[in-house]
């Protein structure tokens, strides 16, 4: 029986970008520095979408500023933002590169509560109250 040579190109296929080993590189380092895991699936996540926007896993600071713009046009919040932002820096940070980029800061807003009235109108209308002492201060609510 004859032996026959198998011609397969194990290399990757021209023009298709293969993220996996750069994510799980980047994986391994958050692990390494000690992220928690929830942390860590988020900022894996979230630097995919930053490679695949980039298509290559070396982007630059162009890229990234370009990133920004795009997620500032989606109106995400401050926070998810801030987020991306983040697992960016980690992620150049892997690779000994600096990134930098400005916080955004929350909003100042007060958000809404109920003031005194309002949680004594609740105590109010419930009928399984377990503190007696409450229901003193009630008695003068309609």
């Amino acid at each position: 029986m004859s032996r026959k040579r198998l011609n397969v190109d194990w290399g990757q296929a021209e023009g298709v970008l293969d993220l996996n080993p750069y994510l799980k590189r980047y994986e391994s380092h958050l692990i390494d520095i000690g992220l928690r895991n929830s942390t860590v699936e988020s900022y894996v996540w979230l630097v995919k979408s930053y490679l695949e926007y980039s298509q290559t896993n070396r982007p630059n600071t162009s890229d990234f500023v370009d990133f920004g713009e795009t997620l500032h046009k989606k109106n995400l919040s401050r926070s998810t933002i801030n987020n991306y932002s983040f697992a960016i820096k980690k992620y150049h940070a892997m690779w000994g590169e600096q990134i930098e980029y400005t916080f955004l800061k929350r909003n100042d807003e007060i958000p809404y509560y109920f003031d005194e009235e309002d949680v004594l109108r609740i105590f109010y209308v419930v009928h399984n109250i377990k503190h007696l002492d409450v229901t003193d201060h009630l008695l003068w609510l309609p």
